[in-house]
């Protein structure tokens, strides 16, 4: 499996085998294109309040009012389609026991090629002759088997918070990727209130159609389906193939782990995604296979920790992804403070009218959705994250030294010093500031 993320929109690192990498690595939409139609702006800001909203304002510009939450309507069509996804996980379900299903043809033909009886589960590569537990034996297990397995997922669940802590851009992207991924197959989450009541300004909220339940079964489905498929496959059948060649139980540990990460590679991800992909997931495929070589020759405890992982990851991230989305649409509903609206006048008359109403709503939703700590202001790695998402599809994106260069640069120029986080964050007007000189100098180097 796969995991990325914790987003405000959030997180994950490792990709489920089986999943259509047209799914699990589809590129997010194109921010970069409409940025790239707007003139550029100075780098200087003086804004310092965080988002607040003033209750009585002259609008004469009529700015406020295109400020206030709204949706482009293609989005919010897009998004009011969603839910579980059965044919997507229908198709992962029927990619996962096919692999198991050639895998076992393979070496039963294996063992009838070399005249042993056709008994799979007689195959193990924990050295021992008799110490081992049948590969398809799920009729006698017991608590020691599932205390194992769930002693066993704790290392992975952790490794995988580390993972999303990170705001490297490789990694960055397999956790957009992995989202994607999630709210493809489960859709905006169920809320308490009826839909009538959900309404932002003259627009409907997204509308979820996915009750927790629901995604909670889809997500336990998958994961002990991909659980028992790779576990079988990659700890049972492929290592038992290399001990039986090479009689090296540790050249069968790190020969299927090999095999494991590079079976999780993905023609649609760059070569930095896949380096990341690959690395996470021979690591862990050393890690199952010690919990199978340390259970004495059973696959359960790694099915058991597989399985609980996966389920994790699937689970976590749907909900913080869902939890960032209601912050970002009760976040919209607030009004701009004074200082801030004052700064984006000043941004727009530079700007011209390619940045337009529009863009500005857009972009605030986009600031709010990485605003990982929902505080109204953004810190460097909240920023790098949006930075790599909205120019992902950019040739020759900004490196991540060249954003820390002018986060700083942006910082260095209020005319006001803040206290505390504040002094290390950016407001609105400031991150879209950032965003629109990026966009303009995306060349430049670092």
């Amino acid at each position: 499996m796969k995991t990325v993320k914790k987003i405000p929109l959030f997180v994950g690192m490792l990709m489920v085998t089986g999943i259509p990498t047209s799914v699990a690595f589809q590129r997010p939409p194109n921010v970069k294109s409409a940025l790239s139609k707007t003139a550029m702006p100075t780098v200087s800001t003086d804004s310092q309040t965080v988002l607040n909203y003033r209750d009585h304002i002259e609008d004469e510009g009529g700015l406020l009012n295109g400020l206030k939450p709204s949706m482009p309507e293609q989005l919010q069509n897009r998004l009011l389609k969603t839910g579980v996804q059965l044919n997507v996980v229908r198709n992962m379900a029927t990619a996962q026991a096919g692999a198991l299903m050639v895998a076992s043809g393979f070496a039963a033909t294996a063992l009838a090629a070399s005249g042993h009886p056709i008994d799979l589960n007689c195959i193990h590569w924990n050295g021992a002759t008799d110490s081992f537990r049948p590969l398809f034996d799920f009729t006698h297990l017991n608590v020691w088997q599932c205390i194992q397995g769930i002693l066993a997922a704790t290392p992975m669940i952790y490794l995988s918070s580390q993972v999303e802590k990170s705001d490297k851009r490789d990694v960055s992207h397999v956790n957009f990727s992995t989202m994607n991924m999630v709210m493809n197959l489960f859709g905006r989450r169920d809320h308490e209130h009826p839909k009538s009541e959900r309404y932002i300004g003259d627009h409907p909220t997204l509308q979820p159609e996915t009750p927790m339940m629901h995604a909670l079964l889809f997500s336990t489905v998958i994961a002990v389906l991909t659980g028992i498929s790779e576990e079988i496959v990659f700890r049972g059948i492929i290592p038992s193939a290399i001990m039986f060649g090479t009689h090296s139980v540790v050249v069968a540990l790190v020969g299927q782990a090999a095999l494991f990460g590079l079976g999780h590679h993905s023609s649609e991800a760059t070569r930095g995604e896949n380096r990341v992909i690959c690395s996470l997931q021979s690591l862990s495929g050393v890690w199952y296979g010690m919990v199978y070589l340390l259970s004495g020759g059973d696959v359960v405890p790694a099915i058991i920790a597989h399985a609980l992982y996966d389920l994790h990851i699937f689970m976590e991230t749907w909900m913080q992804i869902n939890d960032q989305m209601d912050y970002t649409e009760q976040a919209v509903l607030k009004r701009v403070a004074i200082k801030d609206e004052t700064e984006i006048r000043v941004l727009k008359s530079e700007a011209g009218p390619s940045l337009s109403v529009e863009m500005l709503v857009f972009l605030r939703r986009f600031f709010y959705a990485f605003d990982y700590d929902r505080v109204g202001s953004l810190s460097n790695s909240d920023v790098q994250r949006a930075i790599s998402y909205a120019f992902i599809q950019d040739k020759e994106q900004p490196t991540e030294d060249r954003v820390n260069d002018v986060f700083e640069k942006v910082l260095a120029k209020r005319g006001e010093v803040m206290n505390g986080d504040l002094a290390h964050r950016l407001q609105l007007p400031e991150f879209l500031r950032m965003m629109l000189f990026i966009r303009t100098h995306r060349k430049a180097k670092a």
